[in-house]
């Protein structure tokens, strides 16, 4: 918002910015959660208040329900329920649909009674948003979620359900067991890195690995591959690790100290390079690397010493349940360089779906992974204005917001505001109806900053 000066008047503007608006509030509820037994499908989120979020095909904005499965293995939904009745547990059948592993799944609560798996799902019961019994039921008819007795009085365009957590994991550290062989020809060329290829006569490692007379590299190599001089310029390394859940997995980041070059193969597909000559465009999986290639230039032993951490999530895809193989092309600069180092991590980011205490979500998010929450849910605040709209420099700026309670009711609104770089200030709005506020207790609240609050060219934000 610019400030103008009255017309005639050489004044220079005012600048205001992004509204910010302090709300003292307090809030608790207490909700009874229950996992009878552990669950491979969950109800991970729900909305029982729709006004602006995801419409259905009728073009309704009607509420919804997210089930999601936690398991590493796909799940048919044949035999489970939704319900709002502990009393009736079959209240509404799912159809026979299979919900993959990681795999979200939204079913409105609209009432209208669909049950076509090909098409959008709706079950024969709407939410209440002041709070009822809500539960996921089992093919033998236990609770696989279970609100009980209710869960709480609910928000419009506020969702209600359950975190997640993300927390770091090795997927394999430094000290791997592997596998590694000194190509002497081009006979493996394009075999060995495929995960099924028979490795059991190569040479056992544990990484890093790497041939350091100088003794610069010494401290991350933990098996020599060459025993004396070094008689190649290219190494093949094979590491097996373990995923038990891939869904969990995200962030995938390959960390690496290396001298010179390599290319990484995830299951037998290229994933990354780092100074090695590959052929973008060589349909063969290899990328036309040969046995007895060479990186492209020397690097320095201050390079080679950083550790590189390089971004792979788009390879989480070919990640597998159970034994994963990362094959690496190690590359030096020429046969006869002296010295080689190799020293992989990878690492991933893990996500946690915690059932034990359900949060409000400001935002939600149908279909996907929900963010933090919130467990105390404060005022909403939304329409927030100003006026006049370009204000000259001896006119007030009067700002209105539409403040609406959830928990509690809304005893009192401060507005911020900030000069230039000093102080805030704070002064209180109004819902009294004489302050241009609208009616008494309307939840409409208006706050005016003086004219005189700031000298002319400076900036003022709120």
């Amino acid at each position: 918002m610019l400030r103008t000066p009255n017309p005639g008047t050489p004044h220079w503007s005012r600048l205001s910015d992004l509204p910010a608006l302090w709300l003292p509030f307090l809030a608790f509820f207490l909700l009874a959660v229950h996992h009878p037994a552990p669950a491979q499908l969950v109800i991970s989120e729900f909305l029982a208040d729709n006004q602006l979020g995801r419409k259905d095909g009728d073009g309704d904005a009607e509420d919804w329900i997210e089930i999601f499965n936690t398991s590493s293995s796909p799940v048919s939904l044949a035999g489970w329920s939704l319900t709002d009745s502990a009393n009736q547990p079959r209240k509404w059948d799912f159809p026979d649909v299979t919900l993959p592993s990681g795999g979200f799944l939204l079913v409105f609560a609209s009432g209208k009674d669909r049950h076509i798996a090909s098409q959008a799902l709706h079950t024969n019961f709407r939410l209440a948003t002041e709070g009822e019994y809500l539960a996921l039921i089992r093919p033998d008819l236990q609770p696989a979620t279970e609100f009980a007795p209710a869960y709480p009085r609910q928000f419009s365009d506020v969702s209600f359900g359950f975190p997640t957590e993300s927390v770091p994991v090795s997927l394999m550290p430094i000290g791997t067991s592997g596998t590694s062989l000194i190509p002497t020809n081009d006979d493996l060329e394009s075999s060995w890195f495929a995960p099924e290829f028979d490795d059991s006569s190569w040479t056992p490692i544990t990484t890093g690995v790497g041939v350091d007379p100088l003794g610069t590299f010494s401290a991350h190599i933990h098996t020599p591959l060459f025993q004396g001089p070094i008689s190649s310029p290219s190494a093949y390394l094979r590491l097996h690790f373990t995923v038990t859940n891939v869904v969990d997995l995200a962030d995938l980041s390959l960390n690496v100290r290396y001298n010179d070059g390599f290319v990484a193969f995830l299951n037998g597909y290229p994933i990354v390079d780092r100074n090695a000559p590959v052929e973008s465009d060589n349909p063969k999986p290899d990328l036309g690397i040969r046995w007895n290639s060479t990186a492209l230039r020397a690097r320095t032993a201050q390079e080679s010493l950083t550790l590189e951490s390089i971004p792979i999530d788009g390879a989480r895809d070919r990640l597998v349940h159970g034994t994963n193989v990362l094959a690496f092309h190690i590359l030096n600069s020429h046969a006869d360089d002296p010295t080689l180092l190799f020293a992989p991590e990878l690492s991933a980011r893990a996500f946690a779906f915690h059932q034990a205490a359900p949060l409000f979500f400001p935002s939600p998010s149908p279909a996907l992974a929900n963010n933090a929450g919130v467990e105390s849910l404060g005022p909403l605040i939304d329409s927030v204005t100003h006026a006049p709209a370009v204000p000259h420099d001896d006119q007030d700026v009067v700002v209105t917001t539409r403040v609406r309670p959830t928990l509690r009711p809304v005893a009192s609104v401060q507005l911020l505001y900030r000069v230039m770089y000093t102080a805030q200030v704070s002064i209180p709005m109004h819902d009294d109806g004489q302050h241009g506020d609208g009616a008494f207790g309307d939840g409409v609240w208006t706050a005016r900053i003086p004219a005189s609050a700031a000298a002319l060219g400076q900036m003022i934000r709120w």
